[in-house]
């Protein structure tokens, strides 16, 4: 039986002799002028299309969206932001997610951090502030009582205010805030303290029910006045005089 014959077995039969010129010559491919051509127009259009993604390609290929807060006032300060930027007395505001951003020092200057508003400086500028704070009571207090009626109504804002007045007094003021009532008359004032203005020569923060904004400074205490937004206005008021933004 013939055995069948495979590649390098004579499957493959070159008439004559094989030198390494005619391998060469062989190996040559033949230069055609219409491939050099369409070769050469394919590398001027990359060129060109390389060249306008430098040029204008951080609008269309690189996401500048701003990531932080930080970003959004590093944009601010530039000048980059419409709608979403503002400046008020040298402080930064920025807009997000509903809310206006600025960013404060603690008291001793160490840390900086950014405290949220619903209304710009400007917006609570007319609030009514008046009465003279015993101010050496705030400054030596390591608590301060934050006090309020149960009884009122729009309890939502009331907690909305107090929330911000909180961390103002831990983050800015390293100072503890300590809830209380001005009058013991439900479940959830029956083991809170009961504080008013009047009862105490601690430092104090009053919440207060009134008809329009407003802020008055007694002694040893800060009374906080308004009701549904209106009282959210006047303690947003009172923690731009605290962080010096608004004299």
């Amino acid at each position: 039986m013939e055995k069948e014959k495979g590649v390098g077995e004579g499957a493959l039969h070159v008439e004559g002799s094989v030198t390494e010129e005619k391998i060469e010559e062989a190996e040559k491919i033949p230069e055609d002028p219409k491939f050099r051509s369409d070769f050469v127009m394919i590398a001027v259009v990359v060129a060109i299309v390389v060249a306008l993604a430098v040029l204008f390609g951080s609008q269309y290929f690189i996401d500048d969206t701003p990531k932080t807060i930080d970003d959004m006032h590093a944009l601010n300060q530039e000048g980059k932001l419409k709608e979403d930027g503002d400046f008020f007395n040298g402080f930064s505001f920025v807009y997000v997610d509903g809310l206006w951003y600025t960013q404060v020092a603690s008291g001793d200057g160490s840390v900086l951090f950014d405290v949220p508003f619903h209304n710009l400086p400007s917006q609570v500028a007319q609030v009514p502030v008046s009465g003279e704070l015993d101010s050496v009571t705030f400054d030596s207090a390591d608590e301060i009582y934050v006090t309020f009626d149960p009884l009122g109504t729009e309890l939502q804002y009331v907690a909305l205010a107090v929330g911000k007045f909180d961390q103002t007094m831990l983050k800015a003021y390293n100072k503890i805030p300590v809830a209380a009532c001005d009058r013991n008359e439900t479940n959830a004032c029956a083991d809170r303290p009961i504080v008013t203005c009047n009862s105490t020569s601690e430092a104090v923060m009053a919440i207060q029910y009134a008809d329009s904004a407003a802020v008055a400074y007694e002694d040893n205490c800060i009374m906080v006045r308004g009701s549904g937004p209106a009282l959210v206005r006047s303690m947003e008021r009172l923690l731009y005089s605290l962080y010096g933004i608004i004299a």
